[in-house]
């Protein structure tokens, strides 16, 4: 899906050969694969510096030694030049999937996302977080953490009145309730105080706060402290501000990259395979599709429209696993010190903010940002143990 063709080249037996090939190598980040022969595993990895790391692995062996070597074992050699972080570990992700698919997720340290999710499916819908998205118009997210995940869902629920026990409910008015019936933060259904309706109608209030980031609750709790100023009621205009303080908490203007999976639309923008070009990655719905080479040359809005919408209009909807994955790789680089591309949303239903993409493109291809580079003594560490 990500990684056009390697670039292939068969290692010399001769030592002679070998050393003068490896003296030739580029210097380069890259992932690469040592193919062993039919029958082998191969040795699949990422560097900073192919043409280092190859004379490690492939140096001439003088005594016993516990780094890994693998001179006289591989046959051939396949390498992706690698362009950006993102790009990297998209090929790598790839590589590793298909040559381990039992294990490539430990391999990778791969840790799939968290979502909050509101299960409507329920008599009295509540909201979990969970691995499991379930459908995407249900689904909040991603989060990097279950933590993460608790953390932003716990003061939202204290902005509605949804149910937080896990129980089958069976409304009887003799339910001993909880402690979050008596502060009135639930409506108490299992007491049978509410209707199956109303209870439903708060369920969807939080779905429309997930689905707007905040903003449907927000104009209603203004129009509400603004009511209680004008009466006087200055205590209650107190408990609605405070509120308003905890919904302005619970969705700041510095959390990106996040909202329901359905409306989960934007595109990163990298380095390119030259300095006059860059890569965009779209995703729609939260599904990554094939990236797209621009150049900083030409740069006019509608063929810049006319490129992206031809990668939308039939948009790669991958498996749920799938999905998850690329998700998580693409979480990890977004959020990473390391980051070296932008993201720009797109609004669901809206139209591309093409000025943005724009000034997007024209950094990358006017200011090369820094790769992410990895120390000699993790890849030393990496040979010793034998694994990515």
């Amino acid at each position: 899906m990500v990684a056009p063709p390697p670039i292939e080249v068969a290692l010399p037996t001769e030592d002679a050969e070998l050393d003068a090939m490896l003296t030739q190598c580029p210097a380069i980040p890259a992932v690469f694969l040592l193919d062993a022969g039919a029958g082998q595993q191969p040795y699949l990895s990422r560097t900073s510096n192919l043409k280092r790391r190859l004379e490690r692995l492939l140096r001439p062996v003088h005594g016993p030694s516990r780094m890994l070597n693998l001179r006289g074992i591989a046959r051939a050699l396949r390498y992706w030049p690698a362009t950006s972080a993102l790009a990297a570990s998209l090929t790598l992700w790839e590589q590793a999937r298909s040559h381990y698919p039992d294990r490539h997720r430990r391999m990778l340290r791969l840790r799939l996302p968290y979502y909050v999710v509101l299960l409507m499916e329920d008599r009295f819908p509540r909201a979990v977080v969970s691995r499991e998205p379930g459908p995407p118009e249900m689904a909040y997210g991603p989060f990097a953490t279950r933590a993460a995940a608790e953390e932003f869902l716990a003061p939202l629920l204290d902005l509605v009145q949804l149910r937080r026990c896990e129980e089958s409910l069976e409304p009887h008015p003799e339910h001993p309730g909880c402690i979050y019936g008596e502060m009135a933060m639930c409506l108490r259904p299992c007491q049978a105080m509410v209707d199956d309706r109303t209870y439903r109608s708060e369920a969807r209030t939080l779905l429309a706060v997930l689905a707007t980031r905040g903003e449907s609750l927000r104009e209603q709790l203004q129009r509400e402290r603004d009511s209680a100023s004008e009466d006087m009621d200055f205590e209650r205009a107190a408990r609605v501000h405070k509120r308003l303080t905890k919904l302005s908490g619970a969705f700041p203007a510095s959390a990106r990259w996040t909202g329901l999976l359905a409306s989960l639309h934007g595109v990163a923008v990298t380095l390119g395979p030259s300095p006059d070009v860059a890569l965009l990655w779209p995703m729609t719905a939260g599904h990554l599709q094939q990236p797209l080479a621009i150049s900083g040359a030409n740069l006019d809005a509608e063929p810049l429209r006319g490129a992206l919408r031809s990668r939308l209009l039939q948009p790669l909807v991958h498996p749920s696993s799938t999905q998850q994955e690329l998700l998580a790789i693409f979480g990890k680089w977004l959020r990473s010190t390391w980051c070296d591309g932008l993201w720009v949303e797109v609004n669901d239903g809206g139209e591309l903010p093409v000025r943005k993409l724009r000034n997007a493109i024209r950094r990358m291809t006017t200011t090369i940002l820094p790769e992410q580079q990895e120390t000699a003594e993790s890849e030393e560490t990496q040979d010793a143990a034998g694994n990515l």
